[in-house]
């Protein structure tokens, strides 16, 4: 990555893109704690970026205000992207000289509620967030392992009964995602949010609380933007979600380091004290060292890279 002091605003940011003397790919994304280095890592494995000579700079989108503000999340980066758009400065130059922005967005349940962003600049990842790839990905085996200093065996019988933790955690919150998929998608304003951990499960990956199940909807159904029409409709589209095994794509990365630690929790019970000081905080990190990037899963963010690197566009396309 490059350590260029990065311009405040985003007019400046798109003349310094203006300005760059070589082939240059920005990404802007999301999150500090491992967005970097994930999609880093992602487009080092594209042989387009490579064989044309591509220098790859991954940024966080809070870095570049619009408007005279700046924050993190997705709503700063559709921001950027619509900025940037109506410049006409998304792809930029020639073949010899093309420079390309990005917007690297967490897929949440975006898919569920209808309201991705259509566009070749935009990068969605497969799973809700870039945390969840790296538990889709990661050898968690050896992850637990590595953080919780096991033998190969305690590290071997522990990850069979972790198993695949987005998939179970999925099938447990069924409710609870489709509970917030409502919400988001009828703009219901309580705060039972998709995104956070269950509220309707016991213990919060534990079955669920039928009493706090009904009281959460009744709150939903008080609210009067919610529609019923609009319920049966998110119910279909997780329906459908469930039964092709695609939920765990809408479960965030950031519930698997609690839930891990349950299970661990209650594995090492019986068997032998295990220090759980700071494994929340350190899990997913170790689980991103282990994520092996040189498969064929990363071609679902290189392949429209090099799809934009092999059009010949001419000066500033806009999309």
């Amino acid at each position: 990555m490059n350590p260029t002091k990065i311009p405040r605003d985003a007019a400046a940011f798109a003349r310094r893109a203006m300005m760059a003397r070589s082939k240059r790919i920005w990404i802007l994304v999301e999150g500090r704690d491992h967005d970097v280095a994930f999609y880093d890592r992602v487009c080092r494995q594209s042989k387009g970026v490579k064989n044309h000579g591509y220098n790859i700079d991954v940024r966080l989108g809070e870095t570049i205000s619009i408007d005279g503000k700046s924050s993190g999340g997705k709503r700063h980066l559709t921001k950027l992207h619509a900025f940037f758009r109506k410049m006409g400065v998304l792809t930029q130059g020639s073949s010899e000289n093309k420079r390309i922005i990005l917007i690297a967005l967490d897929k949440d349940a975006d898919d569920l509620t209808g309201r991705r962003l259509r566009s070749n600049h935009v990068l969605y990842t497969m799973h809700a967030d870039v945390e969840a790839e790296i538990y889709a990905h990661t050898d968690i085996r050896k992850a637990l392992a590595d953080t919780l200093s096991l033998s190969k065996s305690e590290a071997k019988a522990l990850a069979g009964t972790v198993g695949e933790p987005l998939r179970q955690i999925a099938a447990a919150w069924v409710e609870w995602v489709s509970l917030g998929v409502v919400v988001a998608s009828c703009r219901v304003r309580c705060s039972l949010r998709y995104g956070l951990p269950s509220r309707i499960n016991s213990e919060v990956y534990g079955p669920v609380d039928q009493l706090a199940h009904r009281d959460a909807w009744a709150i939903v159904r008080a609210s009067p933007s919610y529609s019923p029409t609009r319920e049966q409709w998110v119910r279909s589209r997780v329906g459908a979600a469930v039964r092709s095994g695609r939920l765990q794509r809408n479960i965030k990365g950031k519930h698997v380091p609690g839930y891990l630690s349950v299970l661990v929790c209650n594995h090492f019970k019986a068997r032998r004290p295990v220090s759980l000081k700071g494994f929340e905080s350190r899990i997913t990190s170790v689980a991103l060292s282990r994520v092996k990037f040189d498969e064929s899963w990363t071609s679902h963010w290189t392949h429209p890279i090099e799809r934009l690197i092999a059009i010949d566009d001419g000066p500033e396309q806009r999309q």
